[in-house]
């Protein structure tokens, strides 16, 4: 484009200059360069302005609004996209008309109003029934998409996203699919699914890398490093956060690359001409001008060394430049691995005070002989957890699986563990139905307390064995019983609702258990295991080939059962990460 402008202004083809330099210009958007940019889209203004070419003039304010944008000034950006509008409903030209209410509605969703955007995107879908613009349409309900979000109406946001990507992958859209992606991600993320939204926002990345979109890779970068942060993963969280700042660093020093570039075609440039004069003066030889010609090539030489000290002055200026940036990523490097240690040293000492509300190994042997706690968390502190307590001759166990993993888990697992604490021996309930109604009934009351609408809380296999009369009962939120009778794996299904806040709660249901065979198992889990991904085609482990493992293994001592279900876990899983928390306790009463 720089070669394509210095020919059309040789020729003076001004429709070409004014066509180049917003290309230009584009270009320096595109790298985040706004002050070339604006500069270039404005010189493409003048000229079409001095052409009277309503739509090209048109097409520049539209340009010039999204530069605007960019640098945050508000004010011109709507001005000048009101400007584009205006002489676009003036020349009926209902494509731009579309474009132009569609980057208001754009505009109006950056600035939060809400009202104001569905009023554009609204009149750009009418638009859209004429014009009938299939990537026009997807891009319509990606920003749609994009408006749920803002208000947090993920349900929605979801389904014009989706709707999104499907024409735009229809119409193999690369750079649209790209931010269908981000936008799916982004509200996966929003709704705290954050290894799904994670595998969206590095689908999103590796395409905006393929069609070489630097803004979109930054900002998927910086979702990663956010996300990582939240989920207590400060490895992966510096690794995205240095990506960020490299690739940020890159976009600023594109624009200074485009500068170089620049000035070593006119170099170019400068040199042919020396040496087309020099071709000149030798062909044109006279005695009486050999001094003249010799002055001519110092001169000349006198300029070559002159530029080339120049440029060598502006590299080694870029060079300092380098070094600086440099230091500045090391520097933030250095914050990021002290916040990670702070970060590390909080966890470990929140495992600490975690691993106080699990029951000892030795409690459990102690009123469960034959015994094995399979517990792996996902992240150092976890929301699985497993619960015990021996009261009047009644031993109660049970696996539990708190909303969320990582730090909010855990701290949901703390007022979960503490419900049942006191619904057995505050509110000397024994039934385990009753006992979970209870425990339900007091996380509730713990988090009505806040000003927000917190709908947090656990899916529970409770188990309770009657010493006094040697019977068994149980009760599940969710999660079922499973047990091993006489070589035949049994399955008692649990309540479809969790211990929480949920839309039509129903009393959970005592199941009594008729004394098993001696040799039965009992199995209590949470949903970790089978939804682990792995194997050779990298999908879901599930629980049919839980029941095969549990079946086959079943007579084998507990400690053994628990090595397999270990070992099996960790080859399925091979180098892929761990999903969830995972908790599976086997016991013979």
């Amino acid at each position: 484009n720089i070669l394509a402008l210095d020919l059309y202004k040789k020729i003076n083809f001004k429709k070409g200059i004014a066509s180049a330099e917003s290309y230009i210009g584009i270009s320096y958007k595109n790298i985040s360069d706004y002050s070339n940019a604006l500069k270039h889209q404005q010189n493409c203004l003048n000229i079409n302005l001095e052409l009277k070419n309503m739509q090209e003039i048109a097409h520049s304010y539209a340009n010039i609004a999204v530069v605007y944008q960019r640098l945050n000034n508000s004010n011109k950006a709507i001005e000048y996209l009101f400007k584009a509008l205006k002489i676009n409903e003036e020349l009926k030209n209902k494509e731009s008309i579309l474009n132009n209410y569609t980057a208001i509605g754009d505009f109006y969703l950056n600035q939060k109003e809400i009202e104001r955007a569905f009023e554009f995107y609204n009149k750009a879908t009418v638009i859209n029934l004429d014009v009938n613009n299939k990537e026009k349409s997807a891009a319509l309900y990606a920003n749609l998409g994009g408006m749920y979000l803002e208000i947090r109406d993920y349900k929605k946001a979801m389904e014009f996203l989706n709707r999104a990507l499907k024409i735009d992958e229809e119409v193999k859209d690369k750079i649209g699919i790209a931010y269908d992606y981000g936008g799916i991600g982004a509200t996966l993320l929003s709704m705290g699914k954050y290894n799904e939204g994670i595998e969206y926002i590095r689908k999103s990345e590796i395409l905006a890398k393929e069609v070489g979109d630097l803004e979109l890779q930054k900002n998927s970068y910086k979702s990663l490093y956010g996300t990582y942060q939240k989920m207590s993963k400060p490895d992966l969280a510096l690794k995205y956060f240095q990506l960020f700042i490299a690739i940020k660093d890159s976009i600023e020093g594109e624009a200074k690359k485009e500068e170089i570039a620049r000035q070593e075609v006119k170099l170019e440039y400068g040199i042919k001409s020396v040496a087309d004069s020099v071709s000149l003066v030798n062909e044109k030889k006279l005695s009486e001008e050999k001094l003249k010609q010799e002055e001519t090539k110092r001169y000349s030489l006198y300029v070559g060394l002159l530029l080339l000290i120049l440029f060598a002055g502006f590299m080694f200026n870029r060079f300092k430049v380098t070094q600086r940036q440099n230091k500045i990523i090391e520097n933030q490097k250095h914050i990021v691995e002290e916040k990670q240690k702070e970060i590390v040293d909080s966890l470990t000492y929140a495992k600490r005070l975690q691993d106080a509300i699990l029951p000892p190994g030795e409690f459990v042997s102690k009123q469960f002989p034959e015994n094995f706690i399979l517990y792996l968390p996902k992240d150092i502190v976890a929301g699985d957890f497993y619960w015990m307590e021996q009261i009047d001759g009644f031993a109660f166990i049970a696996a539990a699986d708190s909303t969320g993993h990582g730090v909010p888990g855990a701290m949901v697992s703390v007022v979960c563990s503490n419900a049942l604490n006191r619904a057995v021996k505050e509110f000397n309930l024994r039934k385990p139905g009753e006992i979970l109604d209870k425990t339900r009934e007091l996380v509730l009351e713990t988090f009505e307390k806040s000003t927000n609408d917190v709908k947090d809380g656990m899916d529970i296999s409770l188990l309770c064995f009657d010493k006094s009369n040697n019977k068994l009962s149980w009760a599940g939120a969710n999660n079922p019983l499973w047990y091993i009778d006489k070589g035949e794996l049994k399955k008692i299904v649990a309540n479809k609702q969790a211990i929480g806040k949920v839309d039509f709660p129903a009393p959970f249901t005592t199941h009594i258990i008729e004394k098993a065979d001696k040799q039965s198992i009992f199995f209590l889990f949470t949903d970790g295991y089978a939804d682990q991904f792995g194997g050779a085609k990298g999908k879901k482990f599930k629980y049919k080939q839980l029941e095969e493992i549990l079946l086959v293994n079943n007579s084998k001592a507990m400690a053994n059962q628990k090595d397999i279900l270990l070992n099996t876990f960790n080859d399925w899983k091979g180098d892929l990460e761990q999903v969830d928390d995972v908790c599976i306790i086997g016991l013979k009463i």
